[in-house]
C-alpha cells in the first residue's frame, strides 16, 4: 500500500512538473530516431528496460501494464506526446524529482521480469 500511495503522489508530482512553465520553456531537443514499430521483429526481440523510449514500452501491452503498475498515469498524461520518445532514463530529471531512483529500480525490475521465462 505504501508503494501505491508514494506511486501516486510520484505521479501528481510529475503531472506538476511536466506543467510547469520551465517546462513549457525549454527547447526542443531534435527527434530520436523512430522507435521499431511494435509488431516489427526488432521491437519483438529487444528487451524493455529504461533506455528503451517510453512510447515503445507503452506499446507493448505488459510494458504498457508495468508503465500503469508503477507510474501511474504517466501513459494518460496531457503531454505523453511530447515526452514518448525520451527513455525513462531521460525523462527522469525533467520530472523535478517526481520520478525517483527508486521508482526507477521498481520499473526497471518489472520490465525486467517480462524477459524472464514463465515458471522461474
Amino acid at each position: 500500500m505504501r508503494t501505491s500511495m508514494c506511486s501516486a503522489l510520484a505521479v501528481a508530482s510529475l503531472i506538476a512538473a511536466i506543467s510547469g512553465s520551465a517546462w513549457a520553456q525549454e527547447a526542443a531537443p531534435a527527434a530520436p530516431a523512430a522507435p521499431a514499430a511494435p509488431g516489427s521483429v526488432a521491437a519483438a526481440k529487444a528487451p524493455l528496460n529504461l533506455d528503451t523510449p517510453i512510447a515503445v514500452i507503452a506499446a507493448d501491452p505488459r510494458g504498457r501494464a508495468v508503465l500503469d503498475k508503477d507510474l501511474p498515469g504517466l501513459t494518460i498524461h496531457p503531454m505523453f506526446e511530447s515526452f514518448k520518445n525520451d527513455s525513462l532514463k531521460q525523462f527522469q530529471p525533467k520530472t523535478g524529482g517526481a520520478i525517483s531512483d527508486d521508482n526507477l529500480a521498481v520499473t526497471a525490475k518489472d520490465l525486467a521480469a517480462l524477459d524472464m521465462p514463465q515458471g522461474r
